[in-house]
């Protein structure tokens, strides 16, 4: 009878022990830096759990399929994907992103915007709406006085939101993206366009710029292309991710015809290449297959080199040299 009247007196105090131990600790514990590529928890500490396969994004909300302040992009880099093939490329390179079917894609895109390395934590990607329906990527900064982790991190988010196919995304970008492309000036390029009830014809000559960032397997491309001496002027201003192979060739899905193509039009998908080194970039571009019998559409190529040598990441002012 005495040994069990033991047992449970210590058993009682152990475990006064362990709650005394647990409520008393006010300090928290920092955590040591992951390694590159490794995800955490937000910074709000809520656990962030990717989208299972069939989630329901039909809401008309952005969803978070995943952030944090780890990521193997070190340098800034912004990917918008609205076709499977570029989104499975993505999944390569940010591990624990969801499967997400073809089908998703018809009705959404895939936002994914890195910040590059910092010295320190504290610092996140914002991805927002704005009330005209452009889309805002941004970098927030730790205010002045926060406690922040004192190790490198590199931010990240990736966002999936509701959009129909071939339908014109616009994006705002932060400074620090800004400064991650790579100029292009339009050399020699022409579009054949075609359709209409009276299955009109015509030729445009293409001038205009094409900033490009890279990040391993993926290049964004930001097109700035109108037609010259026409009018009324067809335009090209869209942002589009694209995939490039090894040997530079290169393949964007979908592409946004914008008012380059007349409406109704369906998008346009683009083939190409980049030679000598990625200073020159050749593309040639056509409509995707459309069931609209009087629509229009359009087929050319493009010529352009760069005008300025590859960005380097910029010193940040908080950051010694």
């Amino acid at each position: 009878m005495l040994q069990l009247r033991v047992s449970a007196l210590v058993i009682l105090l152990t475990l006064a022990v362990n709650n005394t131990v647990a409520g008393g600790c006010g300090a928290k514990q920092m955590k040591p830096a992951r390694n590159a590529g490794q995800t955490e928890r937000g910074e709000r500490g809520a656990t962030l759990e990717p989208a299972r396969k069939g989630a329901d994004m039909s809401s008309g909300d952005l969803q978070v399929l995943q952030e944090g302040r780890y990521t193997s992009f070190n340098q800034p880099f912004v990917a918008l994907a609205r076709d499977p093939q570029t989104y499975a490329r993505l999944r390569e390179m940010v591990s624990q992103l969801p499967e997400l079917e073809a089908d998703f894609f018809r009705s959404h895109a895939v936002i994914a915007a890195f910040l590059g390395q910092r010295r320190t934590g504290g610092y996140s990607v914002e991805i927002t709406r704005e009330a005209n329906g452009q889309m805002q990527v941004g970098e927030k900064s730790p205010s002045k006085g926060l406690v922040v982790t004192q190790a490198l991190t590199a931010p990240f988010k990736v966002a999936a939101l509701p959009v129909a196919a071939g339908q014109s995304l616009q994006l705002t970008l932060d400074n620090s993206w800004q400064a991650a492309m790579r100029p292009y000036r339009v050399t020699t390029a022409e579009i054949n366009l075609s359709g209409g009830v009276a299955g009109r014809t015509e030729r445009l000559p293409l001038e205009g710029e094409i900033r490009i960032m890279r990040a391993g397997k993926l290049a964004t491309f930001v097109f700035a292309v109108k037609s010259g001496g026409q009018s009324p002027v067809h335009t090209l201003n869209e942002i589009t991710t694209g995939i490039v192979e090894t040997d530079g060739r290169i393949s964007i899905p979908l592409l946004d015809a914008d008012s380059l193509v007349e409406r109704s039009h369906s998008a346009l998908k683009a083939t190409g290449q980049f030679t000598d080194n990625e200073n020159k970039l050749s593309l040639a571009f056509a409509s995707l297959p459309s069931k609209i019998s009087d629509g229009f559409s359009g087929a050319g190529k493009l010529d352009a080199v760069a005008t300025a040598p590859p960005p380097r990441r910029p010193v940040r002012e908080d950051e010694p040299m």
